[in-house]
């Protein structure tokens, strides 16, 4: 009735006139989100081509390839003030079992078959939510986590309530690290940035199997822990020296490694916290390289669509990480004693 009576009157009232250019903006608008939403589609579909280097753990790239992002919920505001309060709420949700417990995590593929057959009974593997706690600053830990597709991010508060990442995790490594120098409480908070799969260990049974005996399982978790350490101090080092579109890519780098796809769930809220600055400096940011071609991001998304230019953008730290996690791999394990 409304729209026989629109179309038969000769004139269009004023609020009418305003109706109708806002339907219009609004239908403008959602053109743009779809032509993005495309250009991301196309590629995951794999029709637009992807610049991409090769990858930096050659065990990762024999992972399956998971062509279609996860569905990832994203928390919608990052008030730093409140970000871990909200990701608390996270920490006692269920860890869905994995019906297989096949893992691709590197740590345990680079031990001896008997090493990995002595520590399988001890393994349960699971399903990391997005948001999820697994360890929390000062608090007992309760398993150990070698990760296999989720990604987690090690992040620390500082004296003014400030939260910012200070190491990255994916299936190279394991969460849990102070266990391994015999304290029970963890050090710093972790949370799981991209949801997938781990297997996790009882912390009672990692002191006793793994800390607490000579074997090659401790010794290249001692190996890790050195690269995890180096880490650390690089992106310290970073964070000062380095300006913010360079720290931005190398954080990209990084997850990328890890992410065993193209494209993966990221807010400009969420890294904005991560990298411990104003949202509006990586909106720019973000927009800049999307303009370049770099990037494509919708609906808290993100592809790589240049890599190449992203190691070019970045500094120097991201090679140096690179480059001690090579090390911490190619080394030769200590025979069994």
């Amino acid at each position: 009735m409304l729209g026989h009576s629109f179309a038969s009157s000769p004139r269009v009232s004023n609020r009418d006139a305003e109706s109708q250019s806002k339907r219009s903006s609004g239908a403008d608008a959602a053109k743009g989100v779809i032509e993005t939403d495309n250009q991301v589609r196309r590629i995951v579909e794999g029709s637009s081509p992807v610049n991409r280097s090769e990858p930096l753990y050659p065990r990762l790239s024999q992972l399956p390839d998971r062509r279609t992002p996860p569905r990832i919920r994203i928390l919608q505001s990052f008030d730093t003030n409140v970000f871990m309060s909200q990701i608390l709420n996270h920490h006692r949700a269920a860890i869905a079992p994995v019906p297989t417990p096949v893992s691709d995590n590197q740590l345990l593929a680079s031990l001896p078959l008997e090493e990995r057959h002595r520590l399988a009974p001890y393994l349960e593997p699971v399903l990391l939510k997005s948001r999820q706690v697994l360890v929390e600053f000062d608090s007992p830990i309760e398993y150990v986590y070698f990760l296999d597709g989720a990604v987690t991010s090690t992040v620390v508060h500082t004296p003014d309530g400030e939260t910012i990442e200070v190491g990255i995790v994916g299936a190279e490594g394991f969460v849990g690290l102070s266990l391994l120098y015999g304290s029970e409480h963890s050090n710093a908070t972790v949370v799981v940035q991209i949801p997938g799969r781990a297997l996790r260990m009882r912390s009672y049974d990692f002191m006793r199997h793994v800390t607490r005996s000579a074997s090659p399982t401790r010794d290249l978790l001692l190996r890790y822990a050195n690269f995890f350490q180096v880490m650390v101090q690089q992106h310290a080092a970073c964070n000062v020296a380095h300006a913010v579109e360079q720290r931005l890519c190398r954080w990209i780098l990084l997850t990328h490694d890890r992410a065993g796809s193209d494209i993966f769930a990221l807010t400009h809220e969420y890294l904005a916290v991560m990298l411990g600055v104003r949202r509006a400096t990586v909106t720019t940011i973000a927009r800049r390289l999307k303009d370049q071609g770099v990037v494509a991001y919708t609906r808290g998304r993100l592809a790589v669509t240049n890599r190449s230019w992203l190691e070019n953008c970045s500094c120097e730290c991201y090679g140096l990480i690179k480059e001690q996690m090579a090390r911490t791999f190619n080394e030769q394990l200590p025979q069994p004693r």
